[in-house]
């Protein structure tokens, strides 16, 4: 099983769309991306990297990236905030001032995390921000409420456990 660690810069074919590598490689390089340049290895880089042949041309992964994300920011209702936050790199605070976010900074930091989860993974979701979100609100209650059997359920030892004891 592949374990993965969160790194400054990745090769063409270990991009994946997870969450970590879109918030410190992708959309950090976003504009790169978009002028068909993949970005130069940093000197601190430890991977085991070689370019190789390939049959396509040097433009082509980082214009497809580019297109995807594209793609999945044009589906989230404020998908400019995510790409604020994580390519212009400013604080929850300025974007709040930018876009007149009528909460607190809290809840938008919520909401740009719950965008960035939206448009991870290595499939596009195929259901709106809204759906996305309470499908995974059902999920989660489902699960707590699985937690919350198991633990009054061990609360009572098995017969079994009963006479080892």
């Amino acid at each position: 099983m592949t374990t993965f660690i969160e790194k400054d810069w990745y090769p063409p074919g270990e991009i994946i769309f997870k969450s970590f590598q879109i918030r410190t490689f992708i959309l950090p390089n976003f504009e790169l991306f978009e002028s068909g340049e993949w970005p130069p290895i940093p000197s601190s880089y430890v991977g085991g990297y070689s370019p190789n042949r390939s049959s396509c041309a040097t433009y082509e992964n980082p214009v497809l990236i580019h297109a995807e994300i594209t793609e999945r920011l044009g589906m989230c209702p404020d998908g400019e905030m995510l790409l604020d936050r994580y390519q212009q790199e400013l604080r929850y605070c300025d974007i709040a001032r930018l876009y007149h976010w009528q909460g607190d900074e809290i809840n938008l930091e919520r909401y740009v995390k719950q965008q960035l989860g939206y448009i991870s993974g290595f499939d596009r979701k195929g259901y709106s921000f809204r759906r996305w979100l309470q499908l995974r609100e059902a999920k989660k209650r489902f699960n707590d409420s699985k937690i919350l059997t198991s633990d009054s359920n061990s609360a009572e030892a098995s017969p079994v456990e009963a006479e080892r004891a």
